[in-house]
């Protein structure tokens, strides 16, 4: 994480942060990254430090149809760790966006109740 200057653990630690977005960009259909992206992404909903976490998907790298499978990995718990949301990140309008989307997951996302300060 201090390689990329990134220390959203430490800061969401810390209470500087009540809620991190981490952008993790990375093409599904290359097998070796996915992997590598799918590790991020559980170790990312076990250290958020009882603060809230939306993970970012790096949208403008895929097909619309190639996101959600990454959407449902995030939304999905690990044992007992989840992420509070997601977000899709997109510089540039892409034209694979202009096409219709596929539909939304069949469930919405759980939204728990932010953490209350002392």
């Amino acid at each position: 994480m201090q390689r990329v200057f990134q220390d959203w653990q430490g800061w969401l630690s810390e209470g500087l942060l009540d809620l991190a977005v981490p952008m993790n960009y990375a093409r599904e259909t290359r097998r070796p990254r996915a992997r590598l992206v799918q590790r991020v992404d559980c170790l990312e909903k076990r250290h958020k430090a009882g603060r809230q976490l939306a993970i970012g998907i790096g949208a403008y790298l895929s097909a619309p149809e190639a996101c959600w499978p990454q959407a449902a990995r995030v939304r999905s718990p690990q044992g007992r760790h989840r992420a509070d949301g997601m977000s899709f990140f997109s510089y540039y309008p892409s034209p694979r966006w202009r096409r219709p989307l596929p539909p939304a997951p069949p469930r919405p996302a759980v939204v728990p109740d932010p953490p209350r300060r002392r």
